[in-house]
């Protein structure tokens, strides 16, 4: 009898299962799809602009729920993933399963080996099993961009830009240049002081927050005019620290004296902010030895309940050495305030399974999980040229 009674309560637990919202799509019936056919003809209608991301309207409201409805689970949660394609990524091939497989959102270029009309192929390609396009980025900052698309020319390092004018004049070349090269979101501009000089120095716009962010709002106000998506980095300031994250964890003064430049990009608009791999030592927001990017603290409390930006959180690269020790990385940061993970190390279909686990298991994190998707796709529908 006692067997019986143990068996239907594990039937009952199993149907709550497969029948909560955010259980893995193992358990769903997955469409017939053809993985042959090269490109999507679909053609979206952008109603909506940069400008209006932060807008109240109602009709962009009801299209980011229709979105969101429309997509499956595992689906939602590719949203918040997004690896690098090139010689320092994965190859185009592989970008190209993980697209038919629902398990990217987005892709970034690092390196060599990807042609203007690879990275058109593979946005089409996304349109074939959603209706939900692609975020393709790129670094192009001033001081990185010709080593990253050497066919723009020569760029000067960001710190030669020393006027509003000439700022301006720069974003609205590197923004033109990646727009029609396929790209939607620019990893520019750097928001952090130059003191840092073993990875910021000359790619910051200046010496002090007030210098280094009126500049930088230039360059951001430029490319949200040409809809590519400008991102403030690296939060909450890797220019007042010795060291360079992609070797070690840099580690930052309870002052947090670059907050100023952040506040600054929240202020003008700013779409996106990627946090840094740099933690917090003493004060209220030490990270207890995290990263920013593990760190709720910095993530939650800081950036969304303190600075009040509703916009996207994006973090540093999941490769750098800063990580290294860290286990369960990706869905620790995102449980940590994160919207979207570049780079993710952890094989993609393991990660999703995890990451709708643990919704399954925490009803918070289910709602926080929908929150986030809903502002990429609100990001998304406000980019036209997706």
């Amino acid at each position: 009898m006692k067997a019986i009674i143990l068996l239907a309560a594990l039937v009952c637990i199993e149907l709550l299962f497969v029948l909560s919202p955010w259980s893995p799509d193992i358990f769903e019936t997955q469409d017939d799809r053809d993985f042959t056919q090269e490109v999507s003809e679909k053609d979206i209608e952008y109603t909506f602009t940069l400008q209006d991301y932060y807008s109240r309207s109602l009709l962009l409201e009801s299209r980011v729920d229709a979105a969101y409805d429309g997509l499956s689970k595992r689906q939602r949660v590719a949203e918040l993933l997004m690896p690098a394609v090139g010689s320092n990524g994965y190859s185009v091939s592989t970008i190209e399963n993980l697209i038919a497989t629902d398990a990217i959102g987005g892709f970034m270029l690092l390196g060599t080996g990807v042609t203007q009309s690879d990275i058109e192929r593979l946005k089409q390609k996304a349109l074939l099993y959603k209706d939900v396009p692609l975020l393709v980025s790129i670094d192009a900052e001033p001081s990185l961009v010709s080593s990253r698309l050497p066919a723009i020319g020569r760029i000067d390092s960001t710190n030669s830009y020393t006027t509003k004018d000439s700022v301006e004049t720069v974003a609205g070349k590197i923004s033109s240049f990646i727009k029609e090269y396929g790209f939607s979101v620019n990893f520019a501009p750097v928001y952090d002081i130059n003191k840092n000089k073993a990875v910021i120095g000359s790619r910051s716009h200046g010496s002090t927050t007030q210098k280094a962010s009126v500049l930088a709002n230039a360059f951001s106000e430029v490319s949200m005019n040409m809809n590519v998506v400008p991102v403030a980095k690296h939060f909450p300031g890797h220019g007042n620290v010795i060291g360079d994250s992609h070797k070690l964890l840099p580690v930052i003064s309870s002052d947090l004296v670059e907050l100023d430049s952040f506040t600054a990009a929240i202020e003008m608009g700013i779409p996106m902010i990627m946090t840094g791999h740099l933690a917090v030592e003493g004060g209220k927001y030490d990270t207890g030895g995290k990263p920013a990017t593990l760190s709720s603290v910095i993530q939650k409390d800081l950036l969304r309940d303190e600075l009040g930006f509703e916009g996207v959180v994006i973090t540093d690269a999941f490769n750098m050495h800063a990580l290294k020790g860290f286990s369960n990385k990706e869905l620790a940061s995102l449980k940590a305030g994160a919207d979207i993970i570049l780079m993710p190390q952890e094989n993609t279909t393991k990660l999703i399974n995890s990451v709708l686990l643990e919704a399954e298991q925490d009803a918070m994190f289910a709602q926080e999980l929908e929150e986030k998707v809903k502002r990429v796709l609100r990001l998304k529908l406000s980019t036209p040229n997706l």
